[in-house]
Parts: structure tokens; sequence; C-alpha cells
């Protein structure tokens, strides 16, 4: 069956848990997670109907839009790199308390965003948490350029089931 990246953790789940997925949490996850979700129910022999409400699925336009909102991080953290580029025109004795009140303002930002991002992209928090707090706005750019490749692949892969006819 194919796999769309999250297979494995959806597996983990109950038949139950999975089926109160796709009828009433359907709009908190991305379509592949899904669609991962209904192969393992086939795979595991369970019948299911799925009524969506009309309300539900006039949702499921806004939810492409979220899903292209995730580079704003990406942008945030270009500008917080560029802001910490610039040299402050200070005097040297308020330079260091007003870069570290800055600074603690920076990594606050970049944390926020990084357990978003890590939540809705199933990523490792952990890493990513750390890596926000070492580096900063350059992590926001590396978790959005990992997203991006993660997309790419994934995109990669489904194009290539799509071709191919011996998976069909």
């Amino acid at each position: 069956m194919e796999d769309n990246g999250f297979r494995e953790i959806m597996n983990l789940k109950s038949d139950g848990e999975l089926l109160d997925i796709l009828q009433y949490k359907r709009n908190d996850y991305q379509e592949k997670a899904i669609i991962d979700i209904e192969n393992i129910l086939k795979e595991r022999g369970v019948k299911y109907e799925i009524t969506i409400p009309q309300e539900q699925e006039s949702k499921e336009h806004t939810t492409t839009t979220d899903e292209q909102n995730i580079y704003g991080p990406l942008v945030v953290g270009i500008i917080l790199v560029l802001i910490s580029l610039k040299t402050p025109t200070i005097e040297s004795h308020d330079a260091v308390s007003i870069n570290l009140t800055v600074n603690i303002i920076f990594r606050a930002i970049v944390l926020f965003w990084t357990y978003h991002l890590t939540e809705k992209f199933y990523l490792n928090k952990l890493l990513w948490m750390i890596l926000g707090l070492v580096f900063g706005g350059w992590s926001l750019i590396a978790i959005n350029v990992a997203i991006w490749f993660k997309d790419l692949k994934k995109e990669s892969i489904s194009n290539t089931d799509n071709t191919n006819p011996q998976n069909n």
C-alpha cells in the first residue's frame, strides 16, 4: 500500500482512534495522513462509513490556505537573521543589555514557531527546539527547508507511484 509518510505513526493507533480522526478530526490532519489512515483501515479489514458534514467540507478548503502559510516562519527567520546582523549604534554599556533583551525576544519567537511546526509536521521536537535556542532565526530557515524537502520527497514518491502501472 501507498505510504505518504504518516503510516508508521498512524499504525500505532487503534481502529477506534483512526475512525475518530476520519469522522471528527479530519480537518486537524493533512490530506496525506488521512489517505494513510484509510489505507491502514482497509488493510486491517475495518469497514466504515464516514459522513462529512457540509460545514466540515467547506473548512477543507481553508486548510490548504493554512498549509500555504507555513512559510511565514521562513520570512520571520530571515528578518530575525538580518536584524541580528545589523550592528547597533549604542554606547557599549547599554548595548549588552539591549542585545540580550532582543536576543531573548528573538529566541522566544523562534521557539514558538518551531514548536508549532514540529507539531504540525511530526518533526523531532527536542532537536528543533535545541536548534532554535542555539541558532535562533537560522533554525526557522532550516526547519522550513526541511519541511520543503520532506514535501518534495513525498510528492516525488507519489508521482512515481501514479506513473507506475504495476502499483495500481
